[in-house]
């Protein structure tokens, strides 16, 4: 089968609760992009009749399709007062995310300080994306057929001592992501 001719337009939207100043924002979408642009690679290779995705997150708030995603950036000193999460039945939170389905639709928070660095955010970001996408809960850490790297529980921007991230996007983690980005998970919508 050939390639549908064009681009598929898909959305990652940021609500920021908590300001991230230009420079951080450009450095932790960079990232972000990165680590998507592994996704889309491995998305043109399974789907091969389909579009080729542009993938591009924003802080504009705004309609999204049911395939697409939308995260909540909140403050880590006052993540239980503006937690959607727990508005909508969270048992609790996680330390730097927290993804949750509800009746409403899925909710994913990242939770940013001061320490908070671009790569960091953008793995915690990708992270909760797994979830989200993967419709799985904390048996996601531990899941050989999701790759562990960026699906185990702790994500950092920490490096080892061979200056190597201590979680990186796996192939496998890649290949999954890129097999449910189009599915349906509908977004919760509320503010």
């Amino acid at each position: 089968m050939s390639r549908q001719s064009g681009l598929q337009f898909y959305n990652i939207r940021f609500v920021n609760i908590v300001e991230i100043d230009d420079d951080n924002r450009r450095a932790f979408f960079k990232e972000l992009c990165e680590l998507f642009r592994r996704v889309s690679r491995e998305y043109i290779d399974i789907f091969k009749d389909r579009p080729i995705l542009a993938i591009s997150p924003t802080m504009a708030d705004g309609e999204l399709n049911d395939f697409e995603l939308r995260c909540f950036l909140l403050p880590s000193d006052k993540k239980e007062k503006f937690s959607r999460a727990l508005k909508l039945g969270s048992p609790g939170l996680g330390a730097a995310g927290t993804t949750w389905r509800s009746n409403h639709g899925t909710v994913s928070e990242i939770y940013v300080d001061d320490k908070s660095d671009s790569l960091g955010l953008a793995r915690i970001s990708f992270h909760e994306f797994m979830h989200n996408k993967l419709k799985m809960g904390d048996e996601m850490h531990n899941d050989f057929d999701v790759g562990f790297g960026l699906a185990r529980e702790q994500v950092s921007s920490e490096r080892s001592i061979f200056n190597r991230s201590t979680a990186e996007l796996t192939q496998k983690n890649a290949v999954v992501m890129a097999k449910a980005l189009m599915e349906n998970v509908p977004q919760y919508k509320g503010k």
